[in-house]
């Protein structure tokens, strides 16, 4: 009997080493894998997209004229302040063949340089470059004389505030994704069409990288402070 005691004990014993070990193994699971406690979606790169692009973005306005005549390009023409452009935003004109030529807008209307063709456009916000020199002396056009065209409201992705986006980044990642209220850890580049590098600095900032990574490549056509454009990839990481 004593012989049989012994081998029951001894079953029950391992018994309980075996749960125990599972229940080991099982706490070692869930506190090195913490990715399966909080899984990385894609509603979080749709956040993080939506918070970059919206911080990066300005709205600024649009409107073309169109003259009747050619004004020969030494000349400059002023023309009614139609379309109610602020005085108070910065103003730049380029022409038909996408050439930048010298505006001013006060009170007394829109000065602009003529570079010896009848298309300019006009475009205004407070983000962009003032313009390089102001016309003044200028011939006042009546109403016949030119057309303008409708004014439009757009909203892009200033170039300029990409570059101020990274800066802020590398010198204060914490404050600036408390500021964009973006949960999770996130970085972001910007490449030509080609896949050529404009912007990877912070991509080195984060040595080590927990759980799974997301990416997502967005193309998008940037506004420069001069009024140009250019075409671009901004690829961003969350986890």
């Amino acid at each position: 009997m004593k012989i049989k005691n012994n081998k029951s004990q001894t079953h029950i014993e391992m018994i309980l080493s075996f749960v125990i070990f599972l229940g080991f193994l099982l706490a070692i699971f869930i506190f090195i894998n913490p990715v399966r406690q909080n899984p990385v979606s894609y509603a979080s790169v749709d956040l993080a997209q939506e918070k970059i692009i919206n911080n990066i973005s300005i709205y600024y306005n649009t409107v073309s004229v169109t003259l009747k005549t050619i004004i020969p390009s030494t000349n400059c023409f002023l023309i009614a302040n139609k379309q109610g452009l602020s005085t108070s935003d910065n103003i730049l004109a380029r022409d038909f063949k996408n050439i930048i030529t010298p505006v001013k807008i006060d009170s007394s209307g829109v000065s602009i340089k003529s570079t010896g063709e009848t298309f300019y456009k006009l475009y205004s916000s407070a983000s962009f470059n003032q313009s390089a020199s102001s016309p003044s002396g200028c011939a006042t056009l009546s109403d016949v004389n030119y057309t303008f065209g409708i004014l439009d409201n757009g909203k892009d992705v200033l170039y300029e505030n990409i570059l101020d986006l990274q800066t802020l980044y590398m010198n204060d990642y914490d404050a600036l994704k408390n500021g964009l209220a973006i949960p999770g850890d996130f970085e972001f580049a910007v490449y030509h069409f080609n896949h050529s590098v404009i912007l990877n600095e912070t991509l080195a900032k984060h040595k080590l990288r927990s759980g799974n990574v997301l990416s997502r490549e967005i193309p998008l056509k940037a506004l420069k402070k001069d009024a140009s454009k250019i075409d671009i990839l901004l690829n961003i990481k969350v986890w």
